[in-house]
């Protein structure tokens, strides 16, 4: 097991012990609340009073409950962070800098579930991991020619702000981009078809 799964499960348990921090913080405001909702009813009943300016203090009650209401968002916030029993990572870089290396040694798993890309380009894919115990595993999902195009090469298409999309892997191959780095860096026109056909 690597050592970054048993980091990982100090982690979550690390936020469950935050989690209940939090929940304290919660109840304790949530008292509050109920206390200034007292506040401003005896304030309602004193409304008819001569010497009473009623009026000031509500204004001052509803800054009052609308600075808790915004606490316990936040509270809220935090702590549906604090349950969750997953780690997000993000992993970001050019090409050949060891951002599968970093996954693999994170997930355990190896190149033949996660390929390196070696020889080939791999063609930025997003991948999801679930931290479970047991046998590390991957579930690979493969685009088809129609996915591929319509997910990835249509939306960079329209990002370039081309009217027109390649309806075939053929097409796209042989479609002619202007020059510029912002074209060569996002679509890659010849690099993509050919790992695509040197895959299967």
């Amino acid at each position: 097991m690597p050592n970054a799964w048993q980091d990982i499960d100090a982690l979550i348990e690390r936020r469950a012990l935050q989690l209940r921090k939090v929940d304290q913080k919660m109840e304790r405001w949530l008292l509050i609340d109920g206390r200034i909702v007292a506040i401003d009813q005896a304030l309602a009943a004193l409304r008819n009073h001569p010497d009473a300016n009623v009026e000031l203090f509500g204004s001052v009650v509803r800054d009052l409950r609308k600075q808790v209401a915004e606490l316990l968002e936040g509270y809220s916030r935090l702590a549906a962070r604090f349950a969750r029993q997953s780690v997000a990572i993000g992993v970001s870089g050019p090409a050949r800098v060891g951002k599968t290396a970093l996954i693999q040694t994170l997930s355990g798993l190896e190149d033949e579930q996660i390929p390196t890309g070696r020889g080939w380009l791999v063609i930025a894919p997003r991948i999801r991991f679930d931290h479970t115990k047991g046998r590390p595993r991957a579930v690979v999902q493969f685009h088809s020619e129609e996915s591929f195009l319509k997910a990835v090469i249509d939306p960079l298409h329209s990002e370039l702000g081309f009217l027109a999309m390649p309806a075939s892997l053929n097409e796209f191959e042989a479609w002619r981009y202007p020059a510029g780095d912002e074209v060569r860096a996002l679509v890659r026109p010849r690099a993509i078809p050919r790992s695509l056909t040197e895959a299967v």
